[in-house]
């Protein structure tokens, strides 16, 4: 047991017993902190049979420091205070927050505010809608933490998510918990199947396999069991009084018949989430991600109607907005230079100095194509309006490679090679319409060619900068091109008529590394090495605003769909979350990266945020489409030490 989480048991008073189960006692007690207070807690020890038995109290003693470490990395697990030893026998005891409303198991038996049994036959004695809502929520974001982590929780049961005050839930129960290795599946025996039997999922129940094979996915059948346990207070179809082991098994695995979901008329969507959650094929369940981005869509479908339920908790639930946590994408080998999403936001593409185009399914996390044919490090990558075809440049020190290869996203083929450029090209990007591809190329060349995007076409040459140019982003309107560059200096140019330089703006002390429009045009943003964040006024070309909170330089800039925040990444590992409009504040601070920030990109819908690293990673930050919230720090990266004095405050992109 790790000796920094040992407590005294000199500061414990032990109280009455607060709930039981199979193998453990809870006890209210109370703990004092070295603040001089006393704080109400929850007290699990073994059951007095089983703290006789040396196996058992070694596998309780695994549950413990698996649940002291899982907390310090993940937000919605059970809060530690530590562990301790309690009375004449020396039992071992976690100490924990004291969650007032018990489990999920005791909401779902009975309702607080009557006193009285659920009846799962009486529609109007369950949970109102919005609060399983908020609790799937909590227990989605539990799992892809976890997840993230590489952990299952392989025992995810009513039983085993407990409630605060408000109703908030975390989970607990880490006794049978698996950490994955690099491939993220575990082969077991028969014999050692772990878990709850109404909550298994059909691949640990195939008893005529010699060897099972499992992954992460083992915990999305159990919470699509939960999700179907709030809606009707009872377990899904095939399980059931008078339902023997056998029967399940038949129904799961020999007639491959999965549970169906009971219909939800209010919610539609939330029986389409419990049917992705309750796939019999483990590769085609919806992700732990995907499904907290589905329950935030219904929490919004849903808003306005908690209350439905006059009887129950929780009438108006204060729900836990903008929490955000992240999903790593591995399989560069080097550095991820740039990365941008599909209008569609399923697909995300990459480029990187291991000289290759990667394609990514945004909802699993999957690289789904690696597309090779640059020659150097592909340094930007671009994807047109109608998401049929992706664009990347490349260059590289003694490289006869400097062109813009053009992708057909749908068959994975380079459909062309635009050549021209006499130095690497840094920047390219589409016309909104997507007839045109502007790029930008480096030192020595240190122009911006615009191409057809139909036939491969060279159709002008931009020439204006006077060192290399790093960015370059289209008007909405297709009307005007902006530009930055290594000559401290954004480039406004007409494109009406034939391309004309309209002016240079000035006041960056360093390169210009990233250009955006907003959507009405009305402004550009630029980021640069000057550490700064600056807003234009894109008809008189006044700097209205500077930026300032980078420690470094400032690398890629990009807006939310609707220009209401902006997005950038820096040298210094972290992306930012800016009012660029309003009070100009930074609204969050984003971390988990561990070298610099190459690329940042928001999908279209505004929830996610794209960044790519030097790292040689992509992380897909995960975040609810509300209002902001004052400035926190985030950390994107599991696990990882978090403190447990408060929740941080969360952050929240505009829809």
């Amino acid at each position: 047991m790790p000796r920094r989480d040992f407590v005294s048991p000199d500061r414990i008073e032990k109280g009455e017993l607060w709930g039981s189960g199979g193998f453990g006692l809870v006890y209210e007690g109370r703990v004092h902190l070295k603040t001089g207070e006393w704080v109400k807690v929850a007290l699990k020890v073994l059951a007095p049979q089983l703290d006789r038995d040396a196996r058992a109290r070694k596998q309780y003693a695994n549950e413990v420091q698996a649940t002291l470490e899982t907390a310090r990395w993940c937000k919605h697990v059970v809060q530690c205070i530590g562990w301790t030893k309690l009375g004449p026998q020396q039992s071992l005891c976690l100490i924990m927050k004291f969650y007032e409303h018990g489990t999920l198991q005791d909401l779902l038996r009975k309702n607080p505010a009557t006193g009285l049994a659920r009846e799962s036959d009486d529609p109007g004695d369950r949970l109102p809608l919005p609060l399983i809502v908020r609790i799937a929520m909590d227990v989605a974001q539990g799992l892809a933490e976890l997840h993230e982590g590489r952990m299952a929780n392989e025992d995810l049961k009513p039983g085993n998510v407990l409630l605060d005050s408000d109703y908030h839930a975390v989970l607990s129960d880490f006794g049978l918990s698996k950490f994955f290795g690099g491939l993220g599946t575990e082969q077991l025996s028969t014999q050692h199947v772990r878990g709850t039997s109404p909550f298994l999922p059909p691949e640990k129940l195939r008893s005529s396999d010699p060897r099972l094979t499992y992954d992460l996915a083992v915990d999305m059948w159990a919470f699509g069991i939960l999700l179907g346990q709030m809606v009707t207070v009872d377990l899904l179809y095939p399980y059931g009084p008078g339902v023997t082991w056998e029967n399940v098994r038949n129904q799961l695995v020999y007639d491959r018949e999965a549970p169906e979901p009971p219909p939800i008329p209010e919610a539609p969507r939330l029986q389409q989430l419990i049917r992705a959650c309750l796939q019999l094929d483990p590769a085609r369940r919806i992700t732990a991600p995907r499904a907290v981005q589905e329950l935030w869509s219904i929490q919004e479908e849903l808003h306005g109607a908690a209350g439905s339920n006059q009887g129950d908790p929780a009438r108006t639930p204060k729900l836990r907005t903008g929490t955000i946590f992240s999903a790593t994408l591995a399989g560069h080998k080097k550095s991820v230079c740039s990365v941008a999403f599909t209008p569609d936001g399923a697909t995300l593409v990459s480029g990187s100095d291991d000289k290759t185009v990667k394609l990514w399914d945004v909802a699993s996390g999957c690289c789904t194509a690696t597309l090779e044919g640059h020659r150097s490090y592909v340094l930007c990558v671009a994807v047109s309006g109608d998401g049929r075809t992706a664009a990347s440049g490349c260059g590289q020190l003694f490289s006869s490679d400097k062109s813009v290869k053009l992708w057909r996203l749908s068959s994975q083929r380079c459909t062309a090679t635009l050549t021209g450029h006499t130095d690497w090209v840094r920047c390219v990007a589409f016309s909104p319409d997507g007839s045109t591809i502007a790029s930008g190329s480096h030192l020595s060349d240190k122009t911006i060619k615009l191409w057809s995007a139909s036939t491969g076409n060279h159709m002008a040459t931009l020439k204006g900068h006077s060192d290399t140019v790093c960015a370059v982003a289209f008007s909405r309107d297709g009307t005007r091109l902006a530009s930055g560059s290594d000559d401290y200096t954004v480039g406004l140019w007409d494109l009406r008529g034939g391309a004309q330089l309209c002016m240079l703006l000035k006041g960056h002390t360093k390169y210009v590394m990233s250009v955006v429009f907003r959507p009405n045009g009305a402004h550009v943003l630029s980021g640069s090495c000057d550490k700064t964040i600056r807003v234009w006024d894109a008809t008189t070309g006044a700097c209205t605003r500077t930026l300032i909170g980078h420690g470094f330089d400032v690398n890629s800039v990009a807006l939310t769909p609707d220009g209401a925040l902006a997005v950038s990444g820096s040298y210094g590992e972290t992306i930012k979350i800016w009012d660029w409009k309003g009070s100009g504040a930074c609204l969050a601070t984003l971390e988990g990266h561990t070298d610099s920030v190459r690329s940042v990109a928001v999908s279209p819908d505004g929830r996610t945020v794209a960044s790519g690293s030097d790292d040689r990673t992509i992380k897909l930050n995960f975040c609810s489409p509300c209002m902001a919230v004052p400035d926190v720090r985030l950390p994107g990266q599991f696990p990882s030490p978090c403190s447990f004095e408060e929740e941080a405050c969360p952050y929240l992109l505009k829809h």
